[in-house]
């Protein structure tokens, strides 16, 4: 009776363990199935892996037989398909979006001045060319910049411009105040998109004195008065209230050429000189003012300039592959730099692109040693550069001031500190050395001395 109640407990567990196993081969080749793999093709391989032929039958019959029992609907519920559903043209709205989502725009600008050089007063033309991947309209500003300060001369120009694909030219004018000082200046230019994005570039030109005239409000042009006298109308005369109404000779007073030079103010000197480093204008100073003087265009100075162009004047503005690269011209500009400055940096400033403008007037400056050149160069960095490179090599510490960078100017002031204290202790040192001899020579005065006694 024992031994049967024992027997009864084997075959239940052999059921038991039957049971799992199935449960456990079926839900394998359920997840087989779903995987795309085909009844035979999961028949070989568990007949492999060591499954009876027996045990497969059977948990393919209870796969199938549970199948038919399932409903039809399957045994999720509705909201999870329509779920589904939702979740799937989203994914799809959002692959399509990105599929024909227009680009993000790019913006490449070029601007040069029609004219390299305007009188005080008068208007600058620029041709301004934009080169977009997309349509769109853009912002384009143009600041008029000092280059020794780095500040903006009044307000900038604004204007709106509307792009497409491809490349497209704009000619502005933006007006030159009448009382700027003459010399040479940066013209920024910046194009911002719908977007905010900044595209940037800049150039310089020469600003000339304003022309005079009989209405500018200035004494000049050998006038005794403003704006009157000379070569303008006769300046009117005030005659006081104990003088006669009728006085013959006041009418002749003002026509008196000889004595007008023995009344004539003195003309004002101009300090630092009129030199623009231009070989196209003719440099004077009047009235205390500088005048540049555009030359007449000669063909064979090497400037392309009143007009010439390179089938006129192959020599100055280059003919296709015949024109010098900006390393020729740069190198060019070098060799001339130490015996002719101003033909130096005219060549630098017809060079096309402003980076290799900006290192042509540097090597200009280091090669002929004057450092005001440097305030011709438009990038902060590559004009800081050179400054320092003054302070270094050649102990002119004055432009210490004109560094933009914080940092490397206060390297260059530092600099200038550790050079005077080496000048104090070679100074000391040179005065110790000269009165070695002096102390050395005292017993030998004495020594003189004793003899006669």
């Amino acid at each position: 009776m024992l031994l049967a109640n024992q027997e009864d407990k084997f075959i239940n567990t052999l059921d038991d363990v039957n049971a799992m196993v199935s449960a456990e081969l079926i839900a394998y080749i359920q997840s087989m199935l779903r995987n795309g793999y085909s009844e035979q093709q999961i028949r070989i391989y568990l007949l492999r892996s060591g499954y009876r032929a027996t045990d497969l039958d059977q948990a393919f019959n209870q796969l199938q037989h549970d199948i038919a029992i399932a409903p039809a609907t399957g045994s999720r519920p509705p909201w999870f398909w329509i779920a589904g559903a939702v979740l799937g043209l989203g994914i799809g709205g959002i692959i399509i979006a990105l599929l024909f989502a227009a680009p993000a725009a790019q913006i490449t600008l070029v601007a040069s001045p029609l004219q390299v050089e305007v009188r005080a007063g008068d208007v600058l033309d620029i041709k301004d060319t934009f080169r977009s991947n997309a349509a769109g309209t853009l912002n384009v500003l143009h600041t008029l910049i000092d280059p020794s300060t780095r500040e903006a001369i009044g307000a900038p120009s604004t204007e709106t411009v509307t792009v497409s694909a491809g490349s497209k030219a704009e000619t502005f004018q933006v007006q030159v105040p009448s009382t700027i000082t003459p010399g040479r200046y940066i013209m920024d230019v910046t194009a911002i998109d719908s977007g905010g994005t900044q595209t940037k570039t800049s150039f310089s030109f020469n600003v000339l004195a304003a022309k005079a005239t009989c209405s500018d409000g200035v004494q000049n042009q050998r006038e005794t008065g403003v704006d009157c006298g000379g070569t303008c109308k006769a300046c009117l005369q005030i005659e006081t209230p104990g003088q006669p109404p009728s006085q013959p000779q006041q009418p002749t007073q003002p026509e008196q050429p000889p004595q007008q030079p023995t009344t004539e103010p003195k003309v004002a000197d101009c300090p630092g000189g009129c030199n623009d480093y231009d070989v196209t204008t003719d440099d004077e100073c009047v009235d205390g003012q500088c005048v540049h003087t555009p030359k007449e265009s000669v063909c064979g100075n090497g400037i392309c300039n009143g007009g010439e162009t390179s089938s006129s004047c192959p020599q100055d503005c280059g003919a296709g592959l015949n024109a010098p690269s900006a390393d020729e011209v740069i190198e060019n500009a070098k060799t001339q730099a130490p015996q002719d400055t101003e033909r130096a940096t005219a060549l630098c400033g017809a060079l096309p692109r402003p980076q290799d403008k900006d290192r042509c007037f540097s090597v200009v400056a280091s090669s002929s040693g004057k450092s005001d050149l440097c305030a011709s160069i438009v990038e902060d960095i590559t004009r800081d550069q050179c400054y320092i490179d003054f302070a270094l090599t050649k102990n002119e510490f004055d432009v210490c001031e004109k560094i933009q960078n914080r940092y490397l100017r206060g390297s260059c002031n530092s600099l200038q500190n550790l050079r005077q204290l080496e000048r104090q202790r070679q100074a000391e040192q040179a005065a110790q050395e000269t009165q070695v001899p002096a102390t050395e020579e005292q017993p030998v005065a004495e020594q003189t001395i004793e003899q006669p006694v």
